[in-house]
């Protein structure tokens, strides 16, 4: 995910990007019902809630703005397309089962996800929608108006199960969460509950939240599923969103002001997966694939594959950050720190 609008960083931000991108990649794997079931109450929508938190459009020319996002998230986009093919192609001719590639027209002209990465070209539509929308609208209240016109579009399009290239008929729903986590930034209530009321009881609160929407979640079972276009059911699921994506950031902020030990372990690979987490969006569901496909052929119980499955895929990704940091780290939108 992209939040880099604003010219300073926030640790917490970037946890929070970490503990997103954690749950995205854990959320394909098999877990238990119930906590699969919440994940996928929030998760995603959770990423355009941060992004649109982060949203500053004032210092920004619609060039100079188009300019920064197609390098930070187009061209990463194009990259994570070509490398897709490579590696689909290369494993099918070594004999590993993995789906095979898409072609240049499914991808370039009928607008064809691949993996994780259909979320950067989601957020570049809604980021360059939101930006003209911020910019046109002077009444107050009229920008909000726009992004639920546009969202009962999405709306319509889920209901009616209508997919257009390039997932343009969930715009109107990502443009929604969008707008929401700028309201949200914009709020004078913000400081306080975003940032200075995780104190003393608050953690035991923040635990029983956290209870009661898993619990929702598993008796709504409003699955919410960004990429196949399924929305959820009206205002539950916008709560459910609220709700965890509360749930994600106050945790952020209690791990970023924390000293325990232990915290600072979470705290440095939540913070290390987030700043990077563009790298996981574009490798983690080919690479999680060929692990399978791996493992398929040796005679080991499920438990164990999975335990092993899952180590040596974070490996890797934290191998691949490590080398997109320091060594390429213009392919993924990135400056050499």
């Amino acid at each position: 995910m992209n939040a880099e609008i604003v010219s300073s960083r926030h640790d917490w931000a970037d946890i929070a990007k970490g503990i997103g991108i954690f749950l995205m990649v854990m959320g394909h794997s098999s877990l238990p019902e119930p906590l699969h079931n919440w994940i996928y109450s929030f998760h995603m929508p959770f990423f355009f809630i941060l992004s649109g938190f982060f949203f500053k459009s004032g210092k920004y020319t619609f060039g100079s703005f188009l300019q920064r996002r197609i390098k930070t998230i187009l061209l990463p986009y194009v990259f994570f397309a070509i490398s897709d093919v490579i590696i689909r192609n290369f494993c099918n001719q070594i004999g590993l089962i993995v789906p095979p590639p898409l072609s240049i027209e499914q991808i370039v002209v009928l607008g064809k996800d691949i993996g994780a990465a259909w979320f950067l070209l989601s957020l570049l539509f809604t980021e360059v929608l939101f930006f003209i929308i911020d910019k046109v609208s002077r009444v107050r209240g009229t920008k909000m108006l726009i992004t639920v016109l546009t969202f009962m579009g999405s709306y319509y399009c889920y209901s009616k199960a209508l997919h257009f290239p390039y997932k343009i008929e969930i715009l109107g729903a990502t443009l929604l969460y969008y707008c929401l986590g700028n309201m949200i930034a914009q709020a004078p209530i913000n400081k306080c509950v975003i940032e200075y009321c995780f104190k003393g009881k608050w953690i035991l609160f923040l635990f029983g939240l956290f209870v009661l929407d898993l619990i929702i979640a598993n008796q709504l079972n409003p699955v919410i599923n960004l990429r196949l276009n399924r929305l959820g059911i009206h205002i539950p699921s916008l709560l459910l969103i609220l709700f965890g994506s509360f749930i994600i950031i106050q945790s952020s902020h209690f791990i970023s002001s924390c000293h325990n030990i232990g915290v600072n372990i979470c705290r440095r690979f939540f913070k290390y997966i987030g700043e990077f987490s563009i790298v996981l969006i574009g490798f983690s569901q080919v690479t999680l694939q060929i692990l399978k496909s791996l493992f398929s052929y040796l005679n080991i119980s499920v438990m164990i594959t999975t335990s092993i499955r899952y180590i040596m895929l974070w490996f890797i990704m934290l191998l691949l950050i490590y080398l997109f940091k320091n060594y390429m780290p213009m392919l993924i939108g990135k400056t050499k720190i």
